[in-house]
Order: structure tokens, then C-alpha cells, then sequence
């Protein structure tokens, strides 16, 4: 079963709490990484946990939640091995596992429409990255030479 890492800050907290409480109804292994209220912090103090896991559990996923999906999603994506996407939509989900092979889904509660929220984890989850067949080989040169310039900078 594939772990899910989940957190929030106080603007993303009752939107983490819809999808936890989903993902668990359907059977999903999630581990909530905070903020266990809407009282104000810091959006990085719940991001890093959440993709140091992932980063730690090849195939894992995670799922960030802030007002725009932005913060947390730089945030994540100064961890090594992390590719996170902001995304607004079922399109933006699947675009993001099939070209980017992305691991953690950030979303803005400010800007996903409600009962759509479901549909995008889900396709992000359920989606596969295109990379590994031959059609797709150049997403998966595309990400190489991502993690080449990244390499480069450390």
C-alpha cells in the first residue's frame, strides 16, 4: 500500500482534514504531519516534515495544503528528490504525474474548487509517470537534467 504524508498550515487545515478523513474511509495509510488547528503558523514548519518522509520512502506520496498551494510548494521542492506541483485541477494533477513524476501535491484552499478536491488527489495518486515507456522518454530526459543542475548546485 503506498504511504501518504499529509500537512497543513492554519489557512490549508480544515481542507487536510476533508482529504485525510477520505483517504482513510478509502482504505489509504495516511500520516498527518499537522497543524492540528486554524490557529496561525508557519506554512515551512509543516512542509518539511512531510516531504523529508517522503523523500525517505521511495513511492510514498505527499500532500500539502496552504491558502494558494504556493509556500508549500517552494518549500517542498528545496528538498533533494522532491518534485511538487501546485494544483488547481484534475488536468494540472495528471499533467504533473505523467510529465514530472511529481511526489507531493500542493493545493491552495483558497483556489481549488471544493468538490473537485477529491477528483485532483485522486488522479494525482492513481496517475503513472510516462517517463519509463518509450513515448515518454523525454520527460524522463527532461527530469535528468533537472536533477543534473540541481546536483551541480549543492
Amino acid at each position: 500500500m503506498v504511504e501518504i504524508f499529509i500537512g497543513s498550515d492554519h489557512r490549508g487545515y480544515d481542507l487536510k482534514e476533508r482529504i485525510k478523513r477520505c483517504l482513510k474511509n478509502k482504505g489509504c495509510s495516511v500520516k498527518d504531519f499537522g497543524t492540528h488547528s486554524e490557529k496561525s503558523v508557519n506554512f515551512p514548519d509543516f512542509a518539511f516534515p512531510v516531504v523529508e518522509e517522503v523523500a525517505r520512502n521511495v513511492g510514498s506520496f505527499g500532500i500539502l495544503v496552504c491558502g494558494s498551494g504556493q509556500g508549500m510548494c517552494v518549500a517542498a521542492n528545496k528538498i533533494r528528490n522532491i518534485i511538487a506541483a501546485n494544483c488547481q485541477n484534475i488536468a494540472d494533477a495528471k499533467q504533473a504525474r505523467e510529465h514530472l513524476n511529481a511526489n507531493v501535491l500542493c493545493l491552495g484552499a483558497d483556489f481549488v474548487v471544493n468538490h473537485k478536491v477529491m477528483d485532483i488527489v485522486k488522479t494525482f495518486l492513481t496517475t503513472e509517470f510516462k517517463g519509463e515507456n518509450p513515448d515518454g522518454l523525454r520527460y524522463q530526459r527532461r527530469l535528468i537534467k533537472i536533477a543534473i543542475y540541481e546536483g551541480s548546485r549543492r
